[in-house]
């Protein structure tokens, strides 16, 4: 593409680093760039999902370990100009990819949202949510993941009250938002 120019942000210092690469616009089947880290064996790519009943951002590990970042445009545009709520949001995914512990739900998607519902419904967040919150912290601040929450929480709670949403989760947003952010609260601050 004539003029897509490919732009770096670096967060974190020398064997912590992450860079995320990035176009102006997305290519062919929605890349956008990719995030690249010693802590990481290989970059991961960064792609738009055009699904509306999509994630708004979500780590896809396929079967052949391929691991690639999904997530919908806003998220994407929301990044690149500091929007807190997307720069938490795509920090919490890559902390899903650095930290790992997703091999048991690698093509069981549905699981992971039941453990997820489950956890939240006994008063608990998922441990793969605390450790993914546990790295954006690290590379965002405690301050700013949780006004990101507070601005995600925002947008999740009209969706609370939508009687066409068949996927549970999004019913109960809002309340794992407000329990992870009295966890950040509580282990950093």
């Amino acid at each position: 593409m004539k003029n897509n120019k490919l732009n770096h942000m670096y967060f974190g210092h020398k064997k912590d680093r992450i860079q995320i690469a990035h176009l102006n616009r997305p290519m062919l089947l929605g890349y956008v760039g990719f995030v690249e880290s010693p802590l990481l064996e290989k970059p991961a790519p960064l792609v738009l999902t055009n699904c509306e009943d999509d994630d708004l951002a979500a780590l896809r590990i396929f079967g052949t370990g391929t691991s690639v970042i999904m997530m919908q445009k806003e998220i994407f545009y929301g990044f690149k100009r500091d929007n807190r709520a997307a720069r938490t949001i795509l920090f919490h995914e890559i902390g899903h990819l650095i930290r790992g512990g997703h091999e048991e739900y690698i093509g069981r998607r549905e699981q992971y949202d039941e453990d997820r519902l489950n956890s939240l419904k006994e008063g608990k967040i998922l441990g793969l949510e605390e450790v993914a919150d546990d790295f954006a912290v690290e590379y965002l601040g405690a301050e700013y993941v949780i006004q990101g929450f507070r601005e995600l929480i925002e947008t999740t709670r009209p969706l609370e009250d939508a009687d066409d949403f068949e996927w549970e989760q999004y019913k109960y947003a809002s309340e794992e938002l407000e329990k992870r952010i009295e966890r950040i609260n509580q282990k950093f601050i």
